[in-house]
C-alpha cells in the first residue's frame, strides 16, 4: 500500500501536473494566434478603407462630371472627364477581387457608351440613374 501511495504520489501527480501545464501552454498559444490574425486583419482593414473609401468617392464623383459634361455636349470636357474616370477605376481596380474586375470594368465601359451615345445624340437603353445605382451597390458590398 505504501508503495501505490508512493508511486501516485511520485509519479501519476508530477505527470498529471505535466499534461495539464502543456495543454494550459497549447491552448495559451492558440489563443495568441487567433488574436494576432484578427489584429492583422483589422490592421489591413484599417489601412486600405481610407484609400478605398477616396478611390470610391473619386470614381463616382468623376462619372457624375463625365456624365454632366456629356449631357452639356462640351466634348472637350467629356474627353477629359473620361480620362479622369478610366483613371480614377484603376485606382479603385486593386481593391477589388480579380473575379470582380471584368464585371466592374464593363460597368464602366457600358457608362462610357452611355456618355458617347449622349455626346451624338444617339439612343441609348441604358439609364445612368439605373447604372450607377447599380456600379455603387456592387463596389459597396464589395469594398466595404
Amino acid at each position: 500500500m505504501a508503495i501505490d501511495r508512493r508511486f501516485f504520489r511520485d509519479c501519476i501527480v508530477p505527470s498529471i501536473t505535466v499534461v495539464v501545464l502543456l495543454g494550459t501552454l497549447v491552448f495559451n498559444y492558440m489563443i495568441q494566434v487567433e488574436n494576432n490574425r484578427k489584429d492583422i486583419t483589422l490592421k489591413q482593414y484599417e489601412v486600405t478603407f481610407i484609400e478605398k473609401q477616396k478611390s470610391y468617392a473619386l470614381l463616382i464623383q468623376q462619372m457624375d462630371n463625365t456624365f454632366f459634361s456629356a449631357q452639356a455636349k462640351d466634348k472637350e470636357l467629356f474627353y477629359i472627364n473620361m480620362i479622369k474616370t478610366r483613371s480614377s477605376y484603376f485606382a479603385l481596380e486593386p481593391f477589388i477581387p480579380k473575379e470582380k474586375h471584368k464585371e466592374i470594368y464593363e460597368t464602366v465601359m457600358d457608362f462610357q457608351q452611355l456618355c458617347i451615345n449622349i455626346i451624338e445624340d444617339k439612343e441609348s437603353s441604358i439609364n445612368y440613374d439605373d447604372m450607377q445605382q447599380r456600379l455603387r451597390g456592387k463596389l459597396i458590398s464589395i469594398l466595404f
